[in-house]
């Protein structure tokens, strides 16, 4: 929600109009809503489907201020699977019974699920509001899923685990995080890197690996993720093979 304190104070800092009119604009943000509801609100998945509309209300209140400071192109991507990585499957204890085909967490998911919905329905409404918007919403949801669900088609050894990391069946431990030492119950742990972490979907329990953000964004640029249809291939040939 940090969007609402902080856009305001910054405007001197922004290029000519000509500039806003021209670029195109990338949003993503959202995610740490969702950790922020669950560990430190305690909600549960029905008390956060309440929480998620503010949080989209923000979202679309950026989409609209930088409509009226000029810009017109604006790409909003949605929040991917966090209910399939290490850090929700470590820090939220879910029984087996919670857990889909792929070992990803089923009501964490569905409350993503929720918010991705309600965005893109906001974001459709609110084109229709703003004369020469191109609001276009962007479903990663579905491409990072499908590097769990599709792992060895992408060259995937490892789903649910993190390649950086210490401990556990999903090599997560929230005190000992990627790159760092620290003393657990009298013993020292070191978080560190796999040996290949292109078999990695999820780097450090947290962020994807540079191989999984390879595919997603070979994917995007593909054009067919896009809510309306964007015609960025005819825009900016890419002549990137989707795999």
């Amino acid at each position: 929600m940090a969007l609402q304190r902080e856009g305001t104070g910054r405007r001197n800092y922004l290029p000519s109009m000509d500039a806003f009119k021209d670029a195109l604009y990338i949003i993503q943000i959202g995610g740490n809503d969702f950790t922020y509801a669950y560990m430190k609100l305690k909600m549960n998945t029905e008390q956060i489907k309440g929480y998620l509309p503010g949080v989209v209300n923000a979202v679309t209140d950026a989409v609209k201020e930088l409509y009226e400071e000029g810009v017109q192109t604006i790409w909003v991507m949605d929040i991917g699977p966090q209910g399939c990585s290490p850090f929700v499957l470590t820090n939220f204890a879910y029984l087996n019974s919670d857990l889909d085909a792929n070992g990803c967490a089923i009501p964490y998911n569905e409350a993503v699920h929720f918010y991705n919905q309600l965005l893109m329905s906001q974001l459709a409404h609110m084109q229709d509001k703003l004369p020469g918007s191109k609001i276009v919403y962007i479903d990663t949801y579905d491409i990072q899923y499908s590097l769990i669900e599709q792992a060895d088609r992408f060259g995937f050894n490892y789903t649910t685990r993190a390649c950086c990391g210490v401990g556990g069946k999903h090599n997560f431990n929230y005190n000992v995080q990627c790159g760092t030492t620290q003393k657990v119950h009298g013993q020292y742990l070191a978080a560190l890197a796999c040996v290949d972490p292109s078999e990695y979907v999820n780097w450090d329990g947290v962020h994807l690996t540079d191989h999984a953000n390879q595919v997603i964004a070979r994917h995007i640029l593909s054009g067919t993720h896009f809510h309306p249809f964007f015609p960025l291939v005819k825009l900016c040939p890419s002549h990137l093979n989707v795999i």
